[in-house]
């Protein structure tokens, strides 16, 4: 009975260290991401005066109730991603803070191995996020900080957005799109 109990004793042992191994660890936030702040030197939650003496900013949006203002760069530096020509670079403020940058480019398989090579060289490895919506595929890797977010989302093979964020300004536009919806409802206006 002795060497029975042994034998038990071991395979236990052995399967709790197996359930320890494969039990996923959770690296916490990539601090990569909060360390780099942005793009290139747009830095997140800046002030929008701040940035607007960094770089011509051509206004696309500006809507008085979600305190949101978009505006599209077409200036180098910031137009060209090592040897990326980016077809869009658009920066969004909320409350006059910046929120995120957005790089748009068509997709292509060399700029998207380009584009992958290049972000995980430089963050590691992401975390990945397939969905279907409205019949578009869409395909998106996340690299994610304690206080910023970098995304490469892939739609269908035709787009790739990449997106440089903050969640304090994410934060911030959900605050503010829900009281611009309130502040609908109170008016009786259509949402």
């Amino acid at each position: 009975m002795k060497p029975f109990v042994q034998l038990v004793c071991i395979c236990l042992i052995t399967l709790l260290a197996l359930a320890q191994a494969c039990t996923p660890v959770d690296k916490g936030p990539n601090t990569k991401v909060d360390k780099k702040g942005g793009y290139k030197n747009l830095k997140l939650d800046a002030p929008y005066d701040s940035l607007k003496k960094l770089v011509t900013l051509n206004q696309t949006l500006d809507d008085p109730c979600t305190a949101t203002k978009k505006f599209e760069i077409t200036t180098e530096p910031y137009t060209t991603l090592s040897t990326i020509r980016l077809d869009k670079v658009e920066v969004e403020f909320v409350r006059d803070s910046l929120y995120r940058v957005i790089l748009h480019k068509r997709y292509s398989y060399q700029v998207d191995r380009e584009l992958h090579e290049t972000y995980r060289a430089q963050f590691g490895q992401p975390s990945e996020e397939r969905m279907t919506l409205a019949g578009t595929k869409y395909t998106t890797y996340k690299w994610i900080g304690a206080e910023a977010y970098i995304y490469i989302i892939q739609r269908d093979h035709a787009d790739l957005d990449i997106e440089y964020g903050s969640f304090q300004g994410r934060d911030r536009s959900i605050d503010e799109a829900e009281k611009c919806a309130q502040r609908k409802l109170e008016k009786g206006d259509n949402i």
